[in-house]
């Protein structure tokens, strides 16, 4: 049976109907998006192609005109964007896959089909075997997954996983295609996973003969293990949150392995980077006696606030449009810039101009007839922890006096309107009572 027939019969349905190739122009993305090609023909489904211009090899620009021209001959879609990579402490490699999934995040396709095989997975596995990883690193390359990068939820598939690199380069042969060769493959002491390919995977195999099906069966094992992982740490999950908050006291009654495990998932689930074991253990260790904590990672920060462990993102602050320029103008234009509802309110209140900037530290409110209460001292009392108190949304009248702190509350004189200034987004980043 040739390749094709084969990957049709593994394929069996697709992920989605709207799919798209990161393409480098080797021979296992031009075999990938020709194969997938074929398919399509007896299959309707959006196809089309990324091409990630990394900067990190002189050729760079002519692989590019590559994937371009055999997407043009080919009739596919094409897209190409330059990132810049900055290794700082991840490493060339691992900083240029981390600059590559962010362009995969912003595309439009919801499934990024990537070309690793089945040589790739076996490498996959024995880098994580020699850095010391766990059941996650060595279970490898899953088929198909989701992630969230940058709060954006992509399919990854690898539909080339079954086969071999020289299976693959044979059916190229086969069907006259063309690809480009990345040199930097062939240094096997810069990088690792080279040394392996050219030498390690080689010399074992010729001394165990059925190594890739050993290895196989092995990886196929780890999988399984970490498929009941998962299922374990969503039950837990489920169990320690109450309104979608994850919740101190109730991680506090799990095992130390457990809490352990929660703490790596709750990172996953908020696309907070992933944490190194020693800094999962102190932070656990933190957790089980304090009542306020932060806690640094890759891809943020996680706060712990009232019982409760909320997540703040890299760059979470983006939409929070009115730290960067405060909106001025009548009430009236400002909700409905806001897509808010008005109708409460009577014509001379919504004519009247207010600025809707963040909170500061001497802002009261009036609460009652000449009592005013401090706007911190309200953001506190709902949830708000510390850092976010300068950063939150309030409306403030000409005289520079709050009138309303958005989701919580407004002053006395607009109380009897029932009628309350809202972000649906900023309720993510208060403690909620449970």
């Amino acid at each position: 049976m040739d390749l094709y027939a084969r990957f049709v019969k593994h394929v069996d349905r697709l992920p989605e109907n709207d799919i798209c190739v990161a393409l480098s122009g080797g021979v296992d993305s031009a075999v990938l998006l020709h194969l997938l090609k074929r398919y399509q023909q007896q299959h309707y489904f959006s196809l089309s192609a990324l091409y990630v211009h990394h900067g990190l090899n002189p050729k760079a620009g002519q692989w590019q005109d590559f994937c371009q021209s055999i997407c043009q001959q080919w009739g596919i879609p094409f897209q190409a964007t330059k990132v810049n990579v900055q290794a700082k402490k991840l490493g060339i490699e691992a900083a240029a896959r981390q600059a590559r999934y962010r362009v995969f995040a912003q595309h439009a396709a919801p499934v990024i089909a990537l070309a690793h095989h089945q040589n790739d997975q076996h490498e996959t596995f024995l880098l994580a075997a020699l850095r010391g990883g766990g059941v996650r690193a060595l279970a490898a390359m899953s088929s198909l997954h989701q992630q969230s990068i940058s709060g954006s939820l992509k399919t990854f598939w690898r539909p080339l996983l079954p086969f071999t690199r020289q299976e693959i380069e044979d059916y190229a042969v086969s069907q006259q295609l063309s690809w480009v060769h990345d040199d930097s493959n062939d240094n096997g002491q810069d990088y690792l996973r080279n040394f392996l390919r050219q030498r390690t995977l080689p010399e074992l195999t010729a001394r165990v003969p059925h190594l890739a099906q050993q290895l196989n069966a092995t990886i196929a094992a780890l999988q399984n293990d970490l498929s009941l992982l998962n299922e374990l740490a969503e039950h837990d999950y489920q169990n320690i949150t109450i309104y979608h908050q994850w919740q101190q006291h109730l991680w506090q009654q799990l095992s130390p392995k457990r809490q352990h495990q929660q703490l790596a998932y709750f990172c996953k689930h908020h696309d907070l980077g992933t944490p190194t074991r020693a800094s999962i253990e102190n932070f656990a260790h933190i957790l089980r006696q304090a009542k306020t904590a932060q806690w640094q990672l890759p891809n943020g920060l996680a706060v712990l606030y009232q019982n409760v462990l909320l997540p703040l993102p890299t760059g979470f602050q983006k939409d929070w449009f009115w730290l960067d320029k405060p909106l001025s103008g009548s009430l009236k234009e400002i909700l409905t810039q806001l897509k808010q509802t008005h109708h409460k309110l009577p014509e001379k209140i919504l004519q009247q101009t207010v600025t809707m900037r963040s909170a500061q530290k001497n802002d009261t409110l009036l609460i009652a007839h000449q009592q005013h209460q401090s706007v911190y001292k309200i953001l506190q009392q709902n949830g708000v922890p510390a850092l976010l108190r300068p950063l939150w949304a309030v409306l403030a009248n000409q005289d520079n006096q709050v009138i309303a702190v958005f989701n919580l509350r407004v002053n006395q004189t607009h109380q009897a309107y029932a009628w309350l200034p809202e972000i649906a987004f900023l309720n993510r980043y208060r403690v909620q009572a449970a």
